[in-house]
């Protein structure tokens, strides 16, 4: 799940979880720079000229050789390969950080596992834009007189902030209400900020047009806290902004009642590369019909459930495919850089050209669907009917999610562009984002039926594109 569900998750015991479906999931996730039609979206006639033959090299783990046959696949059968995939993806291959080499580590994989089911691959590579905390600081200069020093605060970055370095002196401005803004303004100061009231966006405005050159805001409760800015305007100021905890606010307060402190706030964002996995197999028709999972996972994070369950129930499907004859081109795309914002199916869409988005009959994606008393569904009202009726005919227990909130998937970018979809999931999201999402609480019978209820959608002659 992308990075919106890092909050999400961390707030389990607080809040209930609901799906949205359009939401982008990182809606004041920093933006991305994406090479344009670096790879071009396959067509069902013409192999791409950059296609890539990729095969597992000698000491790569593989599956590809043990087969999961095809047509009619037992649910015991499918649960057993997607169980062996997650296995490898989560401990051969976990972590699978975003933009990392853990992550291009899994996209090889992934490349000739689809190669060697004979599939024509591509690699398409993107570019992605990320704050860097180990590159960013907050440091203070020495204390008034007779004050105790305050040292070794650690910060968070809020999401949406802007970037560079500004030095000054600390200047406390409360809630950074109106009233609450020096006549004489913020000229080259930094401006401290209590949390509360009015929004991040509001607060760092008001300091950033009265001159301040960098923003520290310390919380109102005990504790540091993730924040975001939201989406900036064309009034938005873009001074560096950085969150501390409320204690170490206080210990600022008190030490600026005996005088002034100089602060250096500098927030850095780092350039990085991502990649998507798109494999392929032609069909008679104009019609495409992608299926996707993203593959990559929080750092240090072995991501079993969180990715690794969906990325491994797409690889199934794919084998059970790869002999049959459909009437569409079916496309698999694991997607990197999920976490980080849905960059990877975002990259993906931009690539493509109003015609090709217009080809694209439906899109199916399956995203932390091991843990949970049942596979749960959401999506467009077609989509996910056909797949209610289709459970009940063969006995998969399935229900029809409302949404969540405060997280989404790759699903949401085929969304935005007017492509059908559906989502498959499961409830239990308590473990996503910790390093307890491991091996040991995947259930291995809701990856067999998020299979099957996957292909038997694909095969049903009133599936989007079988016409």
């Amino acid at each position: 799940m992308a990075w919106s569900r890092i909050i999400l998750t961390l707030a389990r015991a607080l809040t209930p979880i609901l799906i949205i479906l359009a939401a982008a999931a990182c809606s004041s996730a920093p933006a991305s720079t994406t090479a344009p039609h670096t790879i071009p979206a396959p067509s069902p006639t013409a192999s791409p000229t950059n296609a890539v033959s990729v095969s597992p090299g000698p000491d790569s783990p593989t599956l590809s050789s043990q087969g999961a046959g095809a047509g009619g696949a037992s649910r015991d059968s499918l649960a057993q390969t997607a169980f062996e995939y997650t296995t490898l993806l989560a401990q051969d291959l976990g972590p699978r950080a975003s933009a990392t080499d853990q992550e291009k580590a899994a996209a090889d994989f992934l490349a000739g596992e689809f190669a060697a089911m004979g599939y024509r691959v591509d690699l398409q590579p993107f570019t992605v834009r990320i704050l860097s905390p180990q590159d960013s600081s907050f440091n203070l200069g020495p204390p008034p007189p007779g004050t105790a020093v305050v040292d070794d605060i650690q910060f968070n970055l809020l999401s949406g902030t802007g970037t560079g370095e500004g030095s000054g002196i600390l200047t406390h401005v409360g809630l950074a209400m109106s009233d609450d803004i020096p006549e004489q303004g913020l000229e080259g100061k930094i401006a401290l900020i209590q949390r509360g009231t009015i929004t991040f966006r509001q607060k760092v405005n008001r300091a950033g047009h009265a001159g301040a050159v960098a923003a520290v805001i310390y919380n109102n409760v005990a504790g540091n806290f993730q924040g975001t800015l939201g989406r900036p305007d064309p009034d938005s100021s873009s001074i560096p902004v950085v969150s501390i905890a409320d204690e170490d606010g206080e210990k600022l307060l008190e030490a600026l009642a005996q005088g002034e402190i100089t602060a250096t706030v500098s927030v850095v964002r780092k350039e990085l590369s991502s990649r998507n996995v798109i494999a392929e197999k032609p069909g008679p028709g104009d019609d495409v019909v992608v299926l996707g999972a993203h593959f990559d996972s929080i750092p240090d994070v072995p991501g079993a459930n969180d990715n690794a369950s969906g990325t491994a129930v797409l690889l199934t499907v794919a084998k059970n495919l790869a002999g049959r004859d459909l009437p569409f081109t079916v496309r698999f795309i694991p997607f990197g850089s999920e976490e980080l914002g849905l960059r990877g199916s975002r990259a993906y869409i931009d690539s493509l050209t109003e015609e090709e988005v217009a080809r694209i009959a439906a899109m199916m994606n399956f995203d932390a669907l091991a843990t949970g008393a049942e596979i749960q569904i959401l999506g467009t009202s077609r989509l996910t009917t056909m797949g209610m009726d289709l459970s009940r005919t063969l006995g998969i227990p399935v229900t029809r999610s409302a949404g969540l909130i405060g997280s989404s998937s790759d699903h949401a970018s085929f969304n935005q562009a007017g492509i059908p979809v559906i989502m498959f999931t499961a409830p239990e999201f308590s473990r996503i984002h910790t390093p307890e999402d491991t091996l040991e609480f995947v259930q291995p019978d809701l990856l067999g039926d998020a299979a099957r209820l996957a292909l038997a959608m694909l095969e049903s002659p009133e599936f989007p594109g079988s016409h």
